[in-house]
């Protein structure tokens, strides 16, 4: 088994249907959810409204190369983009799965100046998280 790697634009923290977040964006969302949906495979119930856009590179491509796949889908929005980060939560979420069968090296986490300035200027947080699998 190799590492995984998901990353994904999210915004949350809206009281507005999530068709509102795709009209302005006009992008397609990959997922939505609402206020009080039922999280997957939990008891949880999600707590604001939820809009996310999920990066199509292979998951095992490092994660500078999602968060890219990911600016050049959002550049088109920018000045919308620094609107919906002025009111609703905004951020880049990684979520790095390290597979203690793998042999090869921890992967990379590498952000460079272009991408630390993309999300800057435009608001969104960014949320890397590393989880163990056997």
């Amino acid at each position: 088994m190799t590492h995984e790697i998901q990353v994904s634009f999210v915004v949350t923290e809206f009281d507005k249907p999530p068709s509102y977040i795709s009209e302005i964006m006009q992008l397609s969302p990959t997922k939505t959810w609402l206020k009080g949906d039922l999280i997957l495979k939990t008891a949880l119930k999600r707590k604001s409204n939820g809009w996310l856009l999920k990066s199509k590179q292979p998951q095992h491509f490092p994660v500078h190369k999602h968060i890219r796949s990911l600016i050049t889908e959002l550049e088109p929005a920018s000045k919308v983009l620094q609107q919906l980060s002025s009111t609703f939560s905004c951020q880049i979420s990684c979520a790095i799965y390290l597979s203690t069968s793998c042999n090869d090296s921890n992967p990379q986490v590498y952000l460079d100046k272009q991408i630390l300035s993309f999300l800057a200027s435009n608001g969104i947080d960014l949320n890397i998280e590393h989880y163990i699998i056997e």
